[in-house]
């Protein structure tokens, strides 16, 4: 999913979103901010892959309900998006020998309307978004 993003431009992100508590049940995260109760929702990164295209990926960082998410992208002329989503009920769910298709990205296309999409965030998932240069 993310092998598009070897070899691309880092570009910034602004973003906004809102504070949540942090979980008790994850080690790494106490650990990670052990002088913060409050952790982000969402983190994003992004960048413009070798062939123009915008490349976003958002994770959602916790388990209280969907985040939604507006993305402005002004620059780029395109009137879809396509993203491809990863999500389990925990954040320590995976693949298994038992199970190996219990996490399966899903692909949907996504409007751009006006130089923006919006994108709803499940907990526990990670969506990375492609926006072409031009359709």
């Amino acid at each position: 999913m993310f092998a598009a993003f070897a070899n691309a431009i880092p570009v910034s992100v602004e973003l906004e979103a809102p504070a949540q508590t942090r979980p008790k049940v994850v080690e790494q995260l106490r650990q990670l901010h052990s002088d913060a109760d409050q952790i982000p929702t969402v983190d994003a990164v992004a960048a413009v892959s070798r062939d123009g295209d915008l490349l976003v990926s958002l994770v959602r960082l916790g388990p209280a309900g969907p985040v939604t998410v507006p993305i402005r992208v002004e620059s780029f002329d395109a009137s879809k998006a396509e993203a491809r989503t990863l999500v389990a009920d925990a954040p320590w769910a995976a693949n298994t020998l038992d199970g190996p298709n219990a996490i399966m990205p899903a692909v949907a296309q996504v409007p751009v309307t006006d130089g923006a999409l919006t994108i709803q965030l499940l907990p526990y998932s990670v969506v990375h978004l492609r926006v072409p240069w031009s359709t």
